[in-house]
């Protein structure tokens, strides 16, 4: 899985403007201050304000050859982890890298603030979590379901008669639902290649 996620932060550094590859660099020499070339977590946690355990942990996944340091390139993948929205599990705090659950509730009434409740697949088959509501998907069954939400919510402004006031904002509505289905779907295609 995490080689997976290694190649699409490289596809993604690949695809990246000139100047988001320059601001990178800046953040590189930022972080380094030492200047060896490499950053120590010490130097991470120095520079995020935050030596927690998530901050380990992530640092521990970027360190893709083990050494206790980040080179550019695992600065990168560390970049790409923090940016691509990828969960913690809300029952144990783990960085979940693959397949999780969702509370659907959750995901589908806070879409603007995208704010969900997220657990590992060991958390959820054993039940270690207490939460309000029941109703768990997996991340590609809740892509479907948003998927198809935002496919009749589409055809339902289309076919309502609604003027053109109406529909603008139905489709700003779906806009921002589509960004979030548009989020889904990169994080399905990491789990599908």
């Amino acid at each position: 899985m995490m080689e997976e996620m290694r190649k699409a932060a490289k596809a993604v550094y690949e695809k990246s403007s000139y100047e988001e590859k320059e601001e990178l660099n800046r953040l590189f020499k930022i972080m380094d201050r030492d200047g060896d070339g490499k950053i120590s977590f010490a130097e991470l946690a120095r520079f995020m304000e935050s030596a927690d355990a998530h901050t380990r942990a992530l640092f521990n996944l970027a360190d893709q050859n083990g050494d206790g340091f980040l080179q550019f390139d695992e600065l990168f993948m560390l970049s790409y982890l923090c940016s691509s929205g990828r969960p913690l599990c809300d029952a144990c705090g783990v960085f979940i890298v693959g397949l999780f659950f969702t509370c659907t509730h959750c995901r589908l009434t806070n879409l603007p603030e995208c704010r969900s409740y997220d657990l590992c697949i060991p958390c959820y088959r054993e039940t270690k979590f207490e939460h309000e509501h029941t109703e768990f998907d997996d991340n590609y069954t809740l892509l479907f379901k948003m998927q198809h939400l935002l496919l009749s919510a589409s055809q339902a402004s289309t076919s309502s008669g609604v003027g053109k006031k109406g529909q603008t904002e139905a489709l700003e509505t779906l806009s921002s639902m589509a960004s979030i289905v548009s989020f889904m779907g990169d994080l399905a295609s990491v789990f599908l290649s």
